[in-house]
């Protein structure tokens, strides 16, 4: 008798809070904007958004549907999966009912709107930075040198070439125009996007570190302009390499020459890592720029990484 008040207690509180919980899903269904809505939101952000603006939506939920709305002309790719907003002068937030955007929410409000269920926020970065080259970029275009070094100094290049996309579960997918550094299609060398450890899509140059008896991977940059006084950038693996934090340490360093700039060892669990390393117009010497990417036990692990000059 003592067991069945407590269950018919239980019972009657669901029966009560079923209509309860239906009222309240439908009154955030009706207050979630819809296609119409964002599509009707594009013409808006056409009309404030200057060249080189950053396009948001927030919360981050609302992402895809702004983008399928905007498409690649207002949200890139290059943006929608930036390393991070600092080199960014304004950003136009396209907000659902209770969204805010926190990488932004620093920055100087410029003007505030809303048409229908959808809010405008138009800001302006206070500093923003200015960068002169970037490294995601020259390896795309095939600018870069990518070799497998020993630690006798003998090398194997890695060509720019003509291969099959690939794209396994879990891996970060590898375009058609990549570094071919052997047969197996996870030792190549791309510009790729990965989902880092917050989930935030991240365009970066994936390097795995190489197999034995290879000692490091070299991804060598020429060009730069004297100016360049810093190289600011990011590491990471994707979501699925860091979320168990058992994987080998993989190391990124930077030389100038045969000179080291700077170092970082990734380890799990660290996510989308920063490093900034002054170079003091070093990058416009004969050698080049290069990162190096190594760590013993890590071979094959997908360490993506940017980096810009300032």
């Amino acid at each position: 008798m003592r067991l069945r008040r407590p269950l018919a207690l239980a019972a009657w509180c669901a029966l009560a809070l079923g209509p309860l919980e239906l009222a309240l899903h439908l009154a955030a269904a009706a207050r979630a904007p819809d296609e119409l809505d964002w599509a009707r939101a594009r013409a808006s952000v056409e009309a404030r958004r200057r060249e080189g603006d950053l396009v948001v939506a927030s919360p981050r939920w609302a992402e895809p549907h702004a983008r399928r709305a905007f498409g690649e002309g207002l949200m890139p790719l290059r943006d929608v999966a930036r390393p991070d907003e600092t080199g960014y002068a304004r950003a136009l937030e396209v907000a659902a009912p209770g969204g805010r955007d926190g990488a932004v929410a620093g920055w100087r409000l410029l003007d505030a709107w809303a048409e229908g269920r959808l809010s405008f926020r138009l800001w302006e970065n206070p500093s923003p930075e200015r960068f002169v080259f970037d490294f995601v970029d020259e390896v795309e275009a095939g600018r870069a040198e990518v070799f497998w070094a020993l630690e006798n100094g003998d090398a194997a290049d890695c060509p720019f070439a003509d291969a099959a996309v690939d794209a396994p579960w879990g891996q970060p997918g590898l375009p058609a125009r990549r570094y071919v550094c052997d047969e197996e299609p996870r030792h190549s060398v791309a510009v790729t996007v990965i989902d880092d450890l917050g989930h935030r899509p991240r365009r970066c140059v994936v390097t795995p570190p190489p197999p034995q008896p290879w000692r490091e991977v070299v991804v060598r940059v020429r060009g730069a302009p004297p100016s360049a006084g810093l190289v600011a950038g990011h590491m990471g693996l994707p979501y699925l390499y860091e979320r168990e934090g058992v994987g080998a340490p993989v190391e990124l360093v930077l030389r100038a020459g045969g000179d080291e700039i700077g170092a970082l060892r990734h380890r799990d669990g660290e996510g989308w890592a920063r490093f900034a390393w002054p170079i003091g117009g070093r990058a416009a010497g004969a050698g080049g720029l290069s990162i190096h990417v190594s760590g013993a036990g890590a071979e094959g692990r997908p360490l993506c990484w940017e980096a810009r000059l300032r």
